[in-house]
């Protein structure tokens, strides 16, 4: 399960690429957030027992995946 970058990726994609005006900055972040969210499948957890998607284990970024999913972003102008 990938659902700390699933978030990341959706906020970006839904709430902040549409008010970006540069679009090679855009392709930029998607990018870097695809090869995050491929290392992290190589990434143990912090107590060994993952082999990979440690990132994704950890208790911090799954609550604050959370609450940016539960954010409810204002209307776009």
């Amino acid at each position: 399960m990938s659902y700390a970058f699933d978030v990341m990726a959706r906020v970006f994609r839904d709430s902040i690429k549409p008010r970006l005006e540069d679009d090679e900055l855009a392709f930029l972040f998607e990018s870097l957030i695809e090869e995050m969210h491929s290392a992290n499948h190589g990434t143990p957890s912090a107590d060994g027992v993952f082999k990979g998607d440690g990132i994704n284990k950890d208790r911090r970024v799954t609550a604050a995946a959370r609450e940016l999913d539960a954010h409810e972003a204002p209307p776009k102008p």
